[in-house]
């Protein structure tokens, strides 16, 4: 029920070929959690380190359920994101269980300006290139 980061396992984090994602800009922070201390991290640790999440930024929650938002490692996962990060989670059922609560974290990495990686699928809040141009109305009427 701890939360807290990975210790490093010896790997460097060069030997990681990161993911598109670690190729932006920023930090990459890593999420994982398990509902049951008696399940097994090993795949989310091994997809983490393949995305290029450093063991040592990444925030892990034991035994505690999805459907709670209030778990420490994701309330510090959160707050170690800054704009122009990324929260890295291996799959949405190990953020969240419910869309609310997913909607809710969305939004907060949003505000934040912070992307959010879901495996190798990447969120950006931010907009990319020019805005759209918007054609003006020229006064034609609707026939009914």
């Amino acid at each position: 029920m701890s939360a807290r980061p990975i210790e490093p396992s010896g790997s460097q984090s060069g030997d990681r070929v990161p993911c598109e994602t670690a190729r932006m800009n920023g930090n990459l922070t890593g999420y994982a959690r398990v509902s049951t201390e008696a399940q097994d991290l090993a795949a989310q640790y091994a997809a983490l380190d393949a995305l290029g999440v450093s063991r040592s930024r990444t925030y892990v929650d034991h035994g505690l359920s999805g459907t709670n938002r209030e778990r420490p490692g994701l309330r510090e996962a959160l707050a170690a994101c800054w704009e122009g990060d990324t929260l890295v989670v291996t799959k949405l059922d190990r953020l969240a269980r419910s869309l609310p609560d997913a909607t809710a974290i969305v939004a907060e990495l949003t505000e934040r300006g912070t992307r959010l990686s879901l495996g190798s699928t990447v969120h950006d809040p931010k907009p990319r290139g020019p805005a759209p141009v918007q054609r003006p109305w020229h006064g034609r009427g609707v026939r009914g």
